[in-house]
């Protein structure tokens, strides 16, 4: 049984924009990378794919097997976006007819999602 929630999400051109925290396979260094909530629409569809990286902590428990969506440097590409790129995103996204919803924003400003912090919320047009 679908929830009319899910509809309600699915039929909008809201995303949310997130950091959250990877550890690099090769490197093994902790990185800062830009994710959003799900496929967004329009011209930033190109530069997001999803993947899943391995685990921030080998004690983890419950290990979340899901994947995110990653802002690429890119189209199709592993290049991330990370914090340090955020004016880039902004500038790309105000460029390209997407709108940051400010009062979203600070409904949700200071909430963490399993270790993801909120950036911003936005909206394609």
């Amino acid at each position: 049984m679908e929830s009319p929630f899910d509809l309600a999400t699915m039929s909008t051109n809201t995303f949310a924009l997130y950091i959250e925290p990877i550890i690099e396979s090769i490197t093994k260094e902790y990185k800062s990378v830009l994710t959003v909530d799900r496929e967004p629409e329009g011209p930033l569809k190109t530069c997001v794919i999803q993947a899943k990286m391995p685990e921030l902590s080998s004690f983890k428990y419950p290990y979340d097997t899901g994947c995110s969506y990653y802002l690429t440097k890119y189209p199709g590409t592993k290049t991330f976006m990370y914090r340090e790129d955020i004016p880039k995103v902004f500038a790309f996204l105000e460029s390209n007819g997407y709108v940051i919803n400010v009062a979203l924003t600070k409904m949700y400003r200071g909430h963490v999602v399993r270790s993801k912090e909120l950036v911003c919320v936005i909206n394609y047009t």
